[in-house]
């Protein structure tokens, strides 16, 4: 309802999903936070959404209805499957199969069928983009932040998960998609997310834990972060700057281990400044 691009009027909106987040500025519970997303469906434009949760399809489905805006859903009307052979999608009319995806994570092949929708929804109001074209931008594709492998022997991966719900597929995509040693965690959170969630759902697949904060002022104490991890039994510490953190983790990595930064993007976004400088760190004015 106040998102930024309600100042225009788009050729297809798109919903990913619904989760708890952000509830200081949408609310408390799931469908008010559904009633805000939804917001940026408009007058007779497409919808396309990934969101499962019946009361928030239902609720989507009723608003598309009154603002005859037709809706295509992630497992209705469009589907894909990732196998051994890639990533295959099946829509409303575009089949592709043995696609390869850029970005890392079983859970992108979501965001990819999403983003293979909108093609089709764009294809029908008169918009060419061929299959090679597809395949090529699927393999291509790049996001900084999201499961970044920035470094290896130690595997240095840094993912900007920042609500319960991605980090416990973020967690679950670091268990079953990497082979490590040990996990060095390396966590800093923003005092209005759901600490004590966000920690139960990645601390007990780590060795180690290094709380932390970026140099942010809605960053949390890292005590607090501390304190939500102490009841799990994982051994942890607390390691301010940000920086100073960074270095602990590789510093007590060896060569098969894994570091894993995350908990925000501020958190993400400071490690890239300070571990890759020349291609991450901030413009020169």
């Amino acid at each position: 309802r106040l998102d930024a691009t309600n100042v225009i009027t788009p050729l297809v909106c798109v919903i990913t999903n619904i989760a708890m987040e952000h509830q200081f500025f949408l609310g408390s519970r799931l469908m008010d936070i559904a009633g805000e997303k939804a917001g940026i469906i408009k007058e007779g434009v497409d919808l396309v959404t990934g969101a499962s949760q019946p009361e928030v399809v239902k609720f989507f489905q009723s608003v598309c209805d009154e603002k005859k805006a037709p809706m295509f859903r992630l497992g209705k009307d469009f589907r894909s499957r990732t196998t051994a052979t890639g990533f295959h999608y099946s829509g409303r009319a575009l089949r592709l199969k043995k696609l390869n995806l850029g970005l890392r994570g079983r859970f992108q092949a979501r965001n990819a069928a999403l983003a293979l929708a909108v093609i089709e929804s764009l294809k029908e109001k008169g918009f060419e983009v061929s299959s090679r074209d597809i395949r090529k931008g699927l393999k291509k594709v790049c996001w900084p932040g999201r499961m970044h492998l920035l470094g290896t022997e130690p595997t240095l991966i840094l993912d900007g998960a920042h609500n319960p719900a991605a980090i416990r597929t973020l967690a679950d995509c670091i268990k079953k998609e990497f082979a490590y040693r040990r996990l060095i965690l390396v966590i800093g959170i923003m005092e209005d997310k759901e600490i004590g969630r966000i920690v139960r759902n990645i601390v007990p697949i780590s060795d180690y834990t290094l709380y932390t904060r970026p140099l942010y002022p809605r960053a949390a104490d890292p005590r607090l972060l501390m304190d939500a991890g102490a009841a799990l039994g994982k051994a942890g510490e607390e390691v301010i700057p940000l920086p100073r953190a960074l270095d602990r983790s590789r510093k007590m990595a060896g060569p098969e281990d894994l570091i894993l930064v995350t908990g925000s993007l501020f958190t993400v976004g400071e490690a890239m400044a300070y571990l890759d400088p020349e291609a991450y760190g901030p413009d020169e004015t």
